[in-house]
Protein backbone atom coordinates (compact mmCIF):
# COMPACT_ATOMS: atom_id res chain seq x y z
CA UNK A 1 0.00 0.00 0.00
CA UNK A 2 2.91 2.86 0.82
CA UNK A 3 4.63 2.12 -2.46
CA UNK A 4 1.24 2.81 -4.40
CA UNK A 5 0.69 6.11 -2.56
CA UNK A 6 4.13 6.80 -3.43
CA UNK A 7 3.46 6.23 -7.27
CA UNK A 8 0.30 8.48 -6.94
CA UNK A 9 2.47 11.11 -5.27
CA UNK A 10 4.47 10.99 -8.28
CA UNK A 11 2.10 11.57 -11.24
CA UNK A 12 -0.55 14.17 -11.68
CA UNK A 13 -3.59 14.24 -13.88
CA UNK A 14 -4.41 10.59 -15.70
CA UNK A 15 -1.91 9.32 -13.54
CA UNK A 16 -3.25 9.98 -10.79
CA UNK A 17 -6.81 8.86 -11.43
CA UNK A 18 -5.49 5.51 -12.83
CA UNK A 19 -3.84 4.66 -9.45
CA UNK A 20 -7.02 5.37 -7.62
CA UNK A 21 -8.45 3.22 -9.66
CA UNK A 22 -5.95 0.59 -9.28
CA UNK A 23 -6.14 0.72 -5.54
CA UNK A 24 -10.08 0.05 -5.91
CA UNK A 25 -9.71 -2.78 -8.22
CA UNK A 26 -6.98 -3.81 -5.88
CA UNK A 27 -8.80 -3.47 -2.41
CA UNK A 28 -12.26 -4.56 -4.07
CA UNK A 29 -10.73 -7.52 -5.45
CA UNK A 30 -8.90 -8.73 -2.09
CA UNK A 31 -12.97 -7.83 -0.29
CA UNK A 32 -13.95 -10.02 -3.06
CA UNK A 33 -12.07 -12.72 -2.11
CA UNK A 34 -12.33 -12.87 1.50
CA UNK A 35 -16.35 -13.62 1.13
CA UNK A 36 -15.96 -15.97 -1.23
CA UNK A 37 -13.31 -17.93 1.78
CA UNK A 38 -15.63 -17.38 4.41
CA UNK A 39 -19.45 -17.50 3.20
CA UNK A 40 -21.95 -15.12 4.88
CA UNK A 41 -24.75 -17.10 7.14
CA UNK A 42 -26.90 -14.64 9.07
CA UNK A 43 -27.50 -17.76 11.60
CA UNK A 44 -23.94 -17.34 12.57
CA UNK A 45 -23.75 -14.40 14.56
CA UNK A 46 -26.54 -15.69 16.46
CA UNK A 47 -24.80 -19.22 17.37
CA UNK A 48 -25.07 -20.24 20.87
CA UNK A 49 -23.87 -23.96 21.19
CA UNK A 50 -23.91 -27.15 19.80
CA UNK A 51 -24.05 -30.34 20.60
CA UNK A 52 -22.78 -32.25 17.51
CA UNK A 53 -19.48 -33.62 17.43
CA UNK A 54 -16.76 -31.27 15.92
CA UNK A 55 -16.73 -31.59 11.71
CA UNK A 56 -20.10 -32.52 11.75
CA UNK A 57 -21.38 -29.27 11.73
CA UNK A 58 -20.47 -27.45 8.36
CA UNK A 59 -20.89 -24.39 6.95
CA UNK A 60 -19.90 -24.10 3.46
CA UNK A 61 -21.14 -24.26 -0.14
CA UNK A 62 -22.92 -27.14 -1.45
CA UNK A 63 -25.16 -28.10 -4.46
CA UNK A 64 -28.06 -30.21 -4.46
CA UNK A 65 -28.79 -33.38 -6.62
CA UNK A 66 -29.98 -31.00 -9.50
CA UNK A 67 -27.05 -28.98 -9.80
CA UNK A 68 -28.26 -25.29 -7.41
CA UNK A 69 -26.16 -23.84 -5.63
CA UNK A 70 -26.18 -22.66 -1.83
CA UNK A 71 -23.65 -20.61 -0.74
CA UNK A 72 -23.46 -20.52 3.25
CA UNK A 73 -25.45 -23.75 3.55
CA UNK A 74 -25.66 -25.36 7.25
CA UNK A 75 -24.56 -28.69 6.93
CA UNK A 76 -24.98 -31.75 9.45
CA UNK A 77 -23.35 -35.20 8.42
CA UNK A 78 -25.46 -36.81 11.05
CA UNK A 79 -26.93 -36.61 14.12
CA UNK A 80 -27.91 -37.99 17.54
CA UNK A 81 -31.71 -37.90 19.09
CA UNK A 82 -30.37 -35.74 21.51
CA UNK A 83 -28.04 -33.44 19.64
CA UNK A 84 -28.77 -29.54 19.66
CA UNK A 85 -27.65 -26.56 17.66
CA UNK A 86 -28.82 -23.82 19.61
CA UNK A 87 -28.95 -19.61 18.61
CA UNK A 88 -30.09 -16.75 20.80
CA UNK A 89 -32.39 -14.88 19.13
CA UNK A 90 -33.90 -12.97 22.28
CA UNK A 91 -37.07 -12.69 20.67
CA UNK A 92 -35.75 -9.97 18.23
CA UNK A 93 -37.20 -11.74 15.11
CA UNK A 94 -40.24 -12.66 13.55
CA UNK A 95 -39.35 -15.18 10.58
CA UNK A 96 -37.02 -17.92 9.88
CA UNK A 97 -36.56 -19.07 6.29
CA UNK A 98 -34.46 -21.43 4.34
CA UNK A 99 -34.40 -24.50 2.16
CA UNK A 100 -33.58 -28.24 3.43
CA UNK A 101 -31.98 -30.43 0.54
CA UNK A 102 -29.65 -33.19 0.58
CA UNK A 103 -26.07 -32.65 -0.98
CA UNK A 104 -25.35 -34.33 -3.97
CA UNK A 105 -23.76 -37.63 -3.84
CA UNK A 106 -24.50 -38.16 -0.21
CA UNK A 107 -26.32 -40.67 1.72
CA UNK A 108 -27.83 -43.81 0.88
CA UNK A 109 -31.42 -44.29 -0.95
CA UNK A 110 -32.75 -46.58 1.69
CA UNK A 111 -31.77 -43.91 4.58
CA UNK A 112 -34.37 -40.89 5.77
CA UNK A 113 -34.36 -38.54 8.39
CA UNK A 114 -35.82 -35.11 9.16
CA UNK A 115 -34.82 -31.93 10.07
CA UNK A 116 -36.28 -29.94 13.20
CA UNK A 117 -36.76 -26.85 14.56
CA UNK A 118 -37.65 -26.01 18.01
CA UNK A 119 -38.02 -22.22 19.33
CA UNK A 120 -37.81 -23.08 23.24
CA UNK A 121 -38.39 -26.34 23.33
CA UNK A 122 -41.83 -26.03 21.09
CA UNK A 123 -41.69 -27.45 17.92
CA UNK A 124 -42.21 -25.07 15.08
CA UNK A 125 -41.55 -27.00 11.54
CA UNK A 126 -40.49 -30.49 9.91
CA UNK A 127 -39.21 -31.29 7.12
CA UNK A 128 -40.30 -34.60 5.57
CA UNK A 129 -38.32 -37.29 5.90
CA UNK A 130 -35.36 -36.34 3.43
CA UNK A 131 -33.75 -38.97 1.42
CA UNK A 132 -30.94 -38.93 -1.22
CA UNK A 133 -33.33 -38.63 -3.83
CA UNK A 134 -35.90 -36.13 -1.81
CA UNK A 135 -36.35 -32.68 -3.74
CA UNK A 136 -35.62 -30.07 -1.16
CA UNK A 137 -37.86 -28.50 0.85
CA UNK A 138 -38.58 -24.50 1.46
CA UNK A 139 -39.84 -23.32 5.10
CA UNK A 140 -41.15 -20.06 6.76
CA UNK A 141 -42.15 -20.02 10.33
CA UNK A 142 -43.04 -17.68 12.83
CA UNK A 143 -40.32 -17.32 15.52
CA UNK A 144 -41.93 -14.28 16.88
CA UNK A 145 -41.26 -14.17 20.52
CA UNK A 146 -38.76 -16.66 20.36
CA UNK A 147 -35.53 -16.85 22.29
CA UNK A 148 -33.64 -19.82 21.87
CA UNK A 149 -34.25 -21.31 18.20
CA UNK A 150 -33.23 -24.77 18.18
CA UNK A 151 -32.14 -27.12 15.15
CA UNK A 152 -32.33 -30.61 15.75
CA UNK A 153 -31.25 -33.61 13.46
CA UNK A 154 -31.22 -37.29 14.00
CA UNK A 155 -29.31 -38.36 11.23
CA UNK A 156 -28.06 -42.02 12.13
CA UNK A 157 -24.35 -43.05 13.01
CA UNK A 158 -20.72 -41.87 11.20
CA UNK A 159 -20.75 -45.58 9.55
CA UNK A 160 -24.73 -44.77 8.15
CA UNK A 161 -24.79 -41.17 7.92
CA UNK A 162 -27.10 -39.36 5.57
CA UNK A 163 -26.04 -35.15 5.87
CA UNK A 164 -28.54 -32.66 5.67
CA UNK A 165 -28.03 -29.19 4.97
CA UNK A 166 -30.28 -25.71 5.07
CA UNK A 167 -29.37 -23.53 2.48
CA UNK A 168 -31.59 -19.87 1.37
CA UNK A 169 -30.77 -18.97 5.41
CA UNK A 170 -32.60 -15.93 6.25
CA UNK A 171 -33.64 -14.86 9.52
CA UNK A 172 -35.08 -11.02 10.02
CA UNK A 173 -38.61 -9.30 10.98
CA UNK A 174 -41.11 -9.93 8.35
CA UNK A 175 -44.30 -10.41 9.31
CA UNK A 176 -45.39 -14.37 8.51
CA UNK A 177 -48.29 -16.21 8.22
CA UNK A 178 -49.11 -18.94 10.27
CA UNK A 179 -49.73 -19.99 14.09
CA UNK A 180 -46.94 -18.00 16.68
CA UNK A 181 -45.16 -20.46 18.32
CA UNK A 182 -46.93 -19.63 21.69
CA UNK A 183 -50.28 -20.95 19.84
CA UNK A 184 -48.95 -23.91 19.30
CA UNK A 185 -49.95 -27.82 20.38
CA UNK A 186 -47.09 -29.52 22.18
CA UNK A 187 -45.97 -32.48 21.53
CA UNK A 188 -45.44 -35.69 23.27
CA UNK A 189 -41.93 -36.60 22.43
CA UNK A 190 -40.79 -33.50 22.82
CA UNK A 191 -41.44 -33.21 26.36
CA UNK A 192 -38.59 -34.69 28.82
CA UNK A 193 -38.55 -38.00 29.93
CA UNK A 194 -38.22 -39.45 32.93
CA UNK A 195 -37.46 -43.21 32.39
CA UNK A 196 -37.47 -45.75 29.03
CA UNK A 197 -37.00 -49.44 29.54
CA UNK A 198 -37.79 -50.37 26.37
CA UNK A 199 -35.03 -52.10 24.16
CA UNK A 200 -36.05 -51.18 20.93
CA UNK A 201 -38.21 -48.35 20.52
CA UNK A 202 -37.55 -45.75 17.86
CA UNK A 203 -38.59 -41.98 17.79
CA UNK A 204 -38.84 -40.08 14.75
CA UNK A 205 -39.52 -43.02 12.36
CA UNK A 206 -41.25 -43.06 9.18
CA UNK A 207 -43.72 -45.78 8.76
CA UNK A 208 -46.80 -46.70 6.57
CA UNK A 209 -49.55 -48.92 7.71
CA UNK A 210 -51.37 -52.21 6.28
CA UNK A 211 -54.16 -49.70 4.62
CA UNK A 212 -51.89 -47.41 2.38
CA UNK A 213 -51.70 -44.22 5.38
CA UNK A 214 -48.37 -42.68 5.94
CA UNK A 215 -47.38 -41.50 9.18
CA UNK A 216 -44.16 -39.17 10.37
CA UNK A 217 -42.78 -38.48 13.62
CA UNK A 218 -43.34 -41.90 14.41
CA UNK A 219 -42.38 -43.57 18.26
CA UNK A 220 -41.99 -47.55 16.94
CA UNK A 221 -42.02 -50.05 19.68
CA UNK A 222 -40.57 -53.67 17.81
CA UNK A 223 -41.10 -55.38 21.13
CA UNK A 224 -41.70 -54.98 24.96
CA UNK A 225 -42.18 -56.89 28.25
CA UNK A 226 -44.59 -57.01 30.79
CA UNK A 227 -42.56 -54.07 32.96
CA UNK A 228 -41.27 -51.87 29.69
CA UNK A 229 -42.73 -48.88 29.93
CA UNK A 230 -41.81 -44.65 28.87
CA UNK A 231 -42.36 -42.47 31.14
CA UNK A 232 -43.40 -38.57 30.14
CA UNK A 233 -43.43 -35.67 32.75
CA UNK A 234 -46.03 -33.73 32.14
CA UNK A 235 -46.33 -31.79 35.52
CA UNK A 236 -50.02 -31.39 35.33
CA UNK A 237 -49.85 -28.70 32.63
CA UNK A 238 -52.05 -30.35 30.41
CA UNK A 239 -56.04 -31.32 29.70
CA UNK A 240 -55.83 -34.25 26.68
CA UNK A 241 -54.08 -35.99 25.35
CA UNK A 242 -54.18 -37.36 21.79
CA UNK A 243 -53.09 -39.73 18.85
CA UNK A 244 -53.21 -42.71 16.67
CA UNK A 245 -51.87 -45.93 17.00
CA UNK A 246 -51.36 -48.44 14.09
CA UNK A 247 -49.27 -51.91 13.00
CA UNK A 248 -46.42 -51.11 10.21
CA UNK A 249 -46.34 -52.87 7.30
CA UNK A 250 -42.65 -53.83 8.30
CA UNK A 251 -43.82 -56.55 10.64
CA UNK A 252 -46.65 -58.35 8.70
CA UNK A 253 -49.51 -59.73 10.36
CA UNK A 254 -49.32 -62.77 12.05
CA UNK A 255 -48.29 -63.26 15.49
CA UNK A 256 -47.52 -66.07 17.94
CA UNK A 257 -49.89 -67.21 21.35
CA UNK A 258 -46.80 -69.52 22.68
CA UNK A 259 -47.00 -66.99 25.34
CA UNK A 260 -50.90 -66.17 25.76
CA UNK A 261 -52.27 -63.60 23.55
CA UNK A 262 -54.97 -62.28 24.99
CA UNK A 263 -52.43 -60.58 27.65
CA UNK A 264 -50.73 -59.02 24.96
CA UNK A 265 -50.10 -56.29 21.86
CA UNK A 266 -52.10 -53.86 24.12
CA UNK A 267 -50.96 -50.31 24.01
CA UNK A 268 -51.90 -48.97 27.79
CA UNK A 269 -51.08 -45.27 29.41
CA UNK A 270 -51.24 -44.62 32.71
CA UNK A 271 -51.70 -40.99 34.42
CA UNK A 272 -49.84 -41.19 38.13
CA UNK A 273 -50.55 -44.76 37.95
CA UNK A 274 -53.82 -44.92 37.28
CA UNK A 275 -55.07 -46.87 33.75
CA UNK A 276 -56.44 -44.16 31.47
CA UNK A 277 -56.88 -45.44 28.42
CA UNK A 278 -56.10 -49.40 26.86
CA UNK A 279 -56.32 -49.59 22.55
CA UNK A 280 -57.72 -52.25 20.14
CA UNK A 281 -55.61 -55.70 20.34
CA UNK A 282 -53.34 -54.83 17.54
CA UNK A 283 -52.65 -57.31 15.80
CA UNK A 284 -53.76 -58.82 12.29
CA UNK A 285 -54.96 -56.46 10.33
CA UNK A 286 -56.35 -54.39 12.97
CA UNK A 287 -57.35 -50.14 11.63
CA UNK A 288 -55.24 -47.60 12.72
CA UNK A 289 -56.98 -46.36 15.91
CA UNK A 290 -57.34 -42.67 17.06
CA UNK A 291 -57.65 -41.94 20.63
CA UNK A 292 -57.79 -38.70 23.12
CA UNK A 293 -57.92 -39.14 26.65
CA UNK A 294 -58.19 -36.51 29.52
CA UNK A 295 -55.30 -36.16 31.42
CA UNK A 296 -56.19 -33.16 33.86
CA UNK A 297 -53.40 -32.52 36.74
CA UNK A 298 -51.52 -35.80 35.38
CA UNK A 299 -47.99 -35.14 36.60
CA UNK A 300 -46.37 -38.23 35.29
CA UNK A 301 -47.53 -40.01 31.94
CA UNK A 302 -46.76 -44.06 31.37
CA UNK A 303 -46.96 -45.40 28.37
CA UNK A 304 -46.26 -49.24 28.58
CA UNK A 305 -46.27 -52.11 24.94
CA UNK A 306 -46.48 -56.06 25.66
CA UNK A 307 -45.35 -57.11 22.56
CA UNK A 308 -43.45 -60.25 22.57
CA UNK A 309 -39.61 -61.19 22.53
CA UNK A 310 -37.19 -60.10 19.52
CA UNK A 311 -37.93 -63.76 18.13
CA UNK A 312 -41.95 -63.37 17.56
CA UNK A 313 -42.54 -59.87 18.10
CA UNK A 314 -45.28 -57.56 16.34
CA UNK A 315 -43.81 -53.55 15.26
CA UNK A 316 -46.30 -51.48 16.74
CA UNK A 317 -46.48 -47.09 16.51
CA UNK A 318 -47.92 -44.06 17.62
CA UNK A 319 -47.88 -40.96 15.54
CA UNK A 320 -49.70 -37.25 16.03
CA UNK A 321 -49.13 -37.34 19.52
CA UNK A 322 -50.61 -33.75 20.83
CA UNK A 323 -50.81 -32.14 24.01
CA UNK A 324 -53.25 -29.39 24.62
Amino acid sequence: MRIIIRFISGWEGWGTAFAVLLIVCILGSALSGATDAVPYNPLNQLHESSTFDSGVRKVDTFYDKSGNKYAAALMFQYGDPSDRDVYKLDGKYTSFSGTVFVPSSRGNKEDSAPIFIYGDGKRLWASSHMRADSPPEDFCINVSGVNELEIRYDGGAITWKLPIAIGNISIGTDTVSGSAPSELPTRLLDLPMKESTFICRYTHRAVEDHFGNYYEDVVLYYFGSEDDKDVYLLNGEYSYLSGTICIPTERGTSVSDEWGLDKMYYIRIYGDGKLLYTSPQMVGLQEPVDFKIPVDNVKELTVTYYGGASTWNMHIAMTNLLLT
